[in-house]
């Protein structure tokens, strides 16, 4: 029986792996897609809630009912990312979004606002569990995914520190209807069409191995011979992919969902969602309302998004060389610290200190998550374990938002709310702390020795 060839592999640089240039077109689509009605939502709350006469707290749960879709989505795009991969995908999703970010410039009641933020997050552009991007990273490197995840995240951070300010000046300028419009049409329009052409599942399907590592035509078992029935299904692929599986066990998602670490790192990462949701969301308005001219507190918000991308890079590096979950716990600790800054921060130079602390956490932060999902349960089900997550997440991180903004008006201010993200970071801190590499133990019985005959290539 003859396998089927692989597809060809798409244009790359001469010389480089491939998978990299899957890191440079998801870092760009994550630049992008964190901007639809993310991040830059706070530019948004006051003028359109001094036009529309929509509050703060509505605000919140818009961001709470996209969270919400987006756990009812999550699992089964999950899957369908480890079946076909993103390629397709995203490049629908695309198009969806950038469609519903423009029909946000037609918005004149609250619950029109909720039906579009629901459609975000059924699309899943911009859900937590970042499944179009991180997944892929996932199933294309192995030795270097801190690297690549570092790279990935620092490109993504580009879009919140030029786009921010950048955003600021056409609401200023052109009116905040109009600045949905070029958003939705620059995501749909250059998303598509670079999903299309260059995004692949995994390397095996392209006829590679995970990190570039080289073809070798001998066994990778003694006395196993390369050759007859075997090398017919995989003619020179059997030893390296037998060397690739073996280097890291792949949890099903099942088997992922019967161990303490899947539900401990579930929730500690869900706290720094509830954290972020409040802060992201409410920071600008919060420092506005102490005096701060909003250009300025825009740029000091994207100094959050540049420091974001430099401990990215800097995380990158740690990640090779300290264990993920020592640095998870250091970018806990400094994440209470930055929260706790933002409630004292009555200046312009403590503001945008605040911000770019933050900013250096959540990097950090995010490296050691996507490195801890992947290590702990394998690359071959990642999008199916992350997608099931995904309702543990938004669970809790979607209550930050209506509850920053109802304290907001029972109380004047956004203070309790910080007080309560800045103990949850703790709570999730320790868990992180106690959270070890879970030990295979398949239920009743043990773990089955490797039969090279059973791979394949073109399953997840």
């Amino acid at each position: 029986m003859q396998a089927p060839l692989p597809d060809r592999p798409p244009i790359g640089l001469p010389g480089l792996f491939y998978g990299w240039t899957i890191v440079a077109v998801l870092g760009y689509v994550g630049a992008i897609t964190i901007m639809l009605a993310g991040p830059n939502l706070g530019l948004f709350i006051k003028p359109m809630g001094e036009v529309l006469g929509i509050s703060a707290a509505m605000f919140g749960w818009c961001q709470t009912v996209r969270a919400l879709a987006g756990a009812v989505s999550g699992p089964l795009l999950g899957r369908l990312m480890d079946v076909y991969g993103p390629r397709y995908l995203l490049a629908g999703a695309a198009v969806v979004s950038g469609v519903l970010t423009i029909l946000m410039a037609q918005v004149s009641q609250a619950w029109q606002l909720l039906v579009l933020f629901a459609g975000l997050g059924l699309i899943g552009m911009s859900g937590p569990a970042q499944l179009y991007t991180v997944v892929p990273i996932s199933k294309w490197f192995i030795r270097q995914r801190s690297r690549a995840f570092s790279l990935l995240f620092f490109g993504l951070v580009m879009g919140p520190t030029f786009l921010l300010p950048i955003n600021q000046l056409l609401i200023d300028g052109i009116g905040w209807s109009a600045t949905w419009v070029i958003i939705g049409l620059l995501a749909a329009i250059t998303i598509t069409p670079i999903s299309v052409i260059f995004l692949r599942r995994q390397p095996e399907d392209l006829g590679l191995l995970p990190d570039g590592d080289p073809l070798v035509a001998e066994p990778a078992i003694p006395n196993w011979p390369v050759s007859g029935e075997a090398v017919a299904v995989a003619p020179i692929l059997v030893a390296p992919i037998i060397r690739a599986v073996a280097e890291e066990r792949s949890w099903t998602r099942d088997e992922a969902m019967h161990t303490r670490a899947f539900w401990s790192l579930g929730l500690a990462f869900s706290f720094t969602f509830f954290a972020g949701g409040s802060f992201v969301l409410f920071r600008i308005a919060h420092f506005v309302e102490r005096g701060m001219d909003p250009t300025v507190v825009a740029l000091g918000a994207s100094a959050d998004a540049f420091m974001f991308g430099l401990f990215a890079l800097a995380g990158g590096v740690l990640g090779d060389r300290v264990p993920a979950r020592l640095l998870a716990v250091g970018a806990f600790g400094t994440m209470f610290i930055a929260v706790v800054l933002v409630i004292f921060a009555d200046s312009v130079p403590l503001m945008i200190f605040a911000n770019g602390l933050w900013g250096s956490a959540a990097g950090a932060n995010n490296i050691a998550q996507q490195i801890m999902w992947a290590s702990y349960f394998g690359r071959a089900h990642q999008g199916s374990i992350r997608g099931v997550v995904a309702p543990l997440t938004v669970t809790i991180g979607s209550i930050s938002g209506p509850l920053a903004g109802t304290l907001r008006e029972l109380t004047g201010s956004y203070t309790t709310a910080w007080w309560i993200a800045a103990g949850l970071v703790l709570v999730g801190g320790l868990l992180v702390a106690r959270t070890s590499v879970p030990i295979w133990k398949p239920r009743g019985q043990e773990s089955p020795p490797l039969d090279p005959t059973t791979l394949s290539l073109s399953q997840p």
